[in-house]
């Protein structure tokens, strides 16, 4: 049928070369009947015809017939006169005639059926090659979200061997949350626009929804720095969301089967540890609706154990029943999984997978001639000293087994040796996995009696450098070195050694077997063992000395690693110890963190104004700096929640509405005044800053010269190429940027030349040292001179005598364009006073 429509196809010419070519075939065949005397050549002729019909159509049909009809004149009339006939030859013609005509229009008539027949068959061939691409890519591809599914990713698998890649799991936090409390619409509308996300981010060839609220992305031939340079552009989304990644070689499906389950177990190591380097990619997450005292908690179990044969309130990782006393403690009582008679943890336990996915979870279970049907619901408890713990609730019915089905729970879980020790054992360093540590743990408290221990977490300073600098196996090696010390000094100490993920690692040791020299000769051995010029190692414990024995091994775990932080980026301190300070501390940052979002959303952050006077005492705007108005009247300055947001990754969020506040304010001044605001170092690796403050001052319509911008002398010494092209783009655009607090971060005269600003702002306290040290002053001499050298204005803040400011213009500053002065105050207070 293809060669048919080929042929045809090349006979669809131009009406000329159809005239033209029906005559010739015609003609040739007229001069054969002629030279061959042939004694009926009507017959050759109809032939020629039908040929120029079928090859030609109408046109080609109608020019063989005209010249068929004057041959049967011209041989059937007198003499070939073409006009005298007998009467026996008009009927002759006549007849020809009328079957000439007949069998050029079947014929045509039948040529056009084949053609319209043959582009029938063309077109549904096209239509059916449409749909089958439409229904393969359907197939391949998640009708929700419109990235590739689980079948394109089994398609996939033969594209992706040989290669190195990278592998990524993403997992949306509180997304059961989401749907019980907004909606399945919103739910569906979180799941597209990750879906959205990921592919412009990787790319959607590389992007598979894995299933649920679960992500995958395989991308190969790309370096660590690139990949983690993509995933770092997706933390300016709102999407709450942890993922955990591995890089290997693809030789075969089962190594990435392997690389998917790694990258998924680092990605849950992130959900159950905030406080590892890897939790940077996961977004703080939103009040848990799911939350409960332990009071109510105690109510709910009440209320359920009413309608469910059994209801109780489990910590699934280390596989306790969890008992709420009337004074709103915790304490760890049985095993869980002893109403199955059962000798070790689920291998399937609905409950864990329920904790770590933040989602309902349903099993049945079959043990003596009963069925069990368990839900799992994941809830978070707040505790008494304000810290909150993240546990299941099992609701259970139970229906006798009419089909007498056999017992095997024994056989499913208890399993071989081997099996057991690989699934509680780490399979790099041999030590406990973070999930066996907590279980085996909370065993060794109970069962000791009233014995008192220490709590220890362990991290290498900056470990991912050794993997950059020395490369994987040499990381590896250093991680199964760490290991082994501590599993050493841990069973010296008849204690547990455990691996909670990455290079972070947990001991549990008797009290009065606990010294901080045997924690310090470890360090002393790595050190001695890992000697580079290009990396000095430095690992760093935290103690946790256990007073409450009630408390989940994770909070245990959790209180050490609060206590390491304060010294996670000092290498002259290597033991710190957990104190009531450092639990001041985690209960501020829970409240900040926890109640930001509701602040934002409730405008409770306010605008205050300190003012900003020329040389000569005339205002010229004003800097903006936030305060925290609580409900309860309370309002908490800067130094109580900077630094926390700061950390948490949510310092942008409050920058860009302070941003935005500062515009509107200045859309109602008119032009008369500027104001400064501040942009954290953190803002240019979270959000795209250029394209945010150009799209305020055209969104109000604000002169961009108007919206000052003061940027900290410490932010721009982290990666200062970035920064610097950022500034100069602003700079570009007319912002006007200043340079803020000089004097604090020590910067050598030479850096300030590799800064591009508009204007420099001395810090109050290098002001305050200036009058009591003649050295400070000269150094300020040497800042103005070539502040002056480099076109830029100097600002002082924190103007508070006469005197300064006298000193100042004694200084003989020509670029001294202005002062801060008195005290920061509301903006309806600074209209009235500044403006009014």
């Amino acid at each position: 049928m293809a060669s048919r429509k080929t042929a045809l196809m090349q006979l669809q010419v131009s009406l000329p070369i159809k005239i033209v070519s029906s005559v010739l075939i015609m003609f040739a065949l007229i001069l054969f009947v002629y030279f061959f005397s042939i004694p009926n050549p009507n017959m050759i002729l109809i032939a020629g015809m039908v040929l120029c019909s079928a090859l030609f159509g109408f046109g080609g049909g109608g020019i063989a017939a005209l010249i068929m009809l004057g041959y049967t004149l011209f041989f059937f009339s007198t003499d070939h006169s073409f006009v005298h006939f007998t009467t026996q030859n008009i009927q002759k013609v006549v007849v020809s005639l009328i079957g000439i005509t007949a069998d050029m229009f079947l014929v045509c008539f039948l040529k056009q059926t084949e053609v319209l027949a043959f582009r029938e068959v063309e077109n549904l061939t096209e239509h059916l090659h449409r749909e089958n691409e439409k229904l393969l890519q359907i197939s391949v591809t998640d009708g929700l979200t419109g990235i590739r599914n689980r079948i394109a990713l089994r398609q996939d698998y033969a594209s992706y061997q040989g290669h190195e890649a990278a592998v990524m799991m993403l997992d949306l936090n509180d997304f059961k949350t989401v749907n019980d409390t907004r909606g399945h619409e919103e739910g569906d509308r979180i799941l597209k626009q990750t879906g959205t996300l990921l592919a412009d981010t990787f790319g959607a060839e590389h992007c598979y929804r894995y299933g649920g609220d679960e992500f995958l992305v395989i991308l190969p031939d790309i370096s660590e720095e690139t990949f983690r340079n993509k995933m770092d552009s997706l933390k300016s989304s709102d999407i709450s969301f942890s993922v955990g990644y591995a890089f290997g070689m693809l030789s075969d499906q089962d190594r990435l089967r392997s690389l998917i389950a790694s990258a998924d177990e680092k990605m849950y190591e992130v959900k159950r540890y905030k406080n590892t380097e890897q939790s940077k990619y996961s977004r703080q997450p939103q009040k848990n609706e799911s939350e409960y005292t332990v009071a109510e908690m105690q109510t709910f179990i009440r209320e359920m154990s009413e309608r469910y044969a059994l209801a109780r309130v489990v910590d699934p990782i280390e596989c306790r029943i969890i008992e709420m006393r009337e004074d709103g403690s915790l304490s760890m009582n049985e095993r869980c999984y002893g109403i199955w008679n059962a000798e070790q943890k689920c291998i399937n336990c609905s409950s864990a997978i329920a904790c770590r996915t933040g989602c309902h979870q349903e099993k049945a279970e079959h043990f003596d001639e009963q069925d069990y049907f368990i839900q799992s619901n994941p809830v978070t408890l707040k505790l008494n000293d304000g810290s909150t713990f993240n546990a299941v609730v099992e609701l259970v019915n139970v229906e006798k087994d009419s089909h007498g089905a056999s017992n095997d729970r024994a056989a499913e879980n208890i399993g071989t040796r081997s099996a057991h020790y690989r699934a509680h054992h780490d399979s790099l360093t041999n030590v406990l996995t973070a999930d066996a540590f907590y279980e085996l743990s909370r065993d060794m408290i109970i069962n000791s009696g009233c014995r008192k221990w220490n709590m220890i977490t362990a991290n290498i300073m900056n470990f991912r450098y050794v993997n950059t600098l020395f490369g994987v196996p040499k990381g590896n090696e250093l991680l199964v070195r760490t290991a082994s010390m501590l599993k050493e000094l841990s069973e010296a100490s008849r204690g547990l050694c455990g691996r909670l993920g990455g290079d972070q690692f947990a001991l549990l040791i008797p009290k009065e077997k606990y010294r901080d020299e045997m924690l310090k000769h470890v360090s002393y051995r790595l050190k001695e063992l890992f000697n580079s010029g290009a990396y000095t190692l430095c690992i760093h414990f935290g103690v946790y000395e256990i007073d409450d024995p009630s408390i989940p091994v994770s909070v245990m775990c959790g209180r050490a690693n609060s206590a390491l932080r304060t010294i996670r980026e000092d290498m002259t301190n290597e033991i710190a110890s957990f104190n009531d300070a450092i639990m001041d501390q985690i209960l501020r940052e829970q409240f900040v963190i926890g109640g930001f979002e509701d602040a934002l959303r409730s405008r409770q952050f306010e605008m205050y104004l300190q003012p900003f006077a020329r040389k000569d005492g005339t205002i010229f705007g004003a800097e903006a700096l936030v305060r925290w108005n609580r409900p309860d009247g309370t309002v908490m300055q800067p130094d109580y929640f900077i630094e926390i947001l700061e950390r948490a990754g949510l310092i942008h969020k409050l920058d860009m509405y302070m941003w935005e506040y500062a515009v509107k304010q200045l859309k109602q001044w008119n032009g008369n005044l500027a104001i400064s605001v501040n942009v954290s170092a953190r803002d240019f690796f979270s959000i795209d800053v250029y394209d945010v403050l150009n799209s305020l001052v055209e969104k109000y319509d604000v002169d961009s010269r108007l919206l000052r911008l003061e940027i900290t002398e410490t932010a721009l010494q982290i990666e200062p190429e970035k920064i610097n092209a950022v500034v100069s783009k602003l700079r570009g655009r007319g912002f006007i940027v200043e340079i803020d607090d000089f004097g604090t971060g020590y910067a050598s005269l030479s850096m300030l030349k590799k800064i591009h600003a508009d204007a420099l702002k001395i810090d109050r306290d290098f002001l305050n040292e200036i009058e009591h040290c003649k050295r400070n002053s000269t150094i300020l001499q040497n800042v103005i001179r070539l502040a002056e050298s480099l076109g830029m204005d100097v600002i002082v803040e924190g103007v508070e005598t006469e005197q300064q400011l006298v000193m100042l213009t004694d200084m003989g500053c020509r670029h001294f364009q202005g002062y801060y002065f008195s005290k920061p105050v509301p903006v309806s207070q600074f209209e009235t006073r500044y403006i009014a």
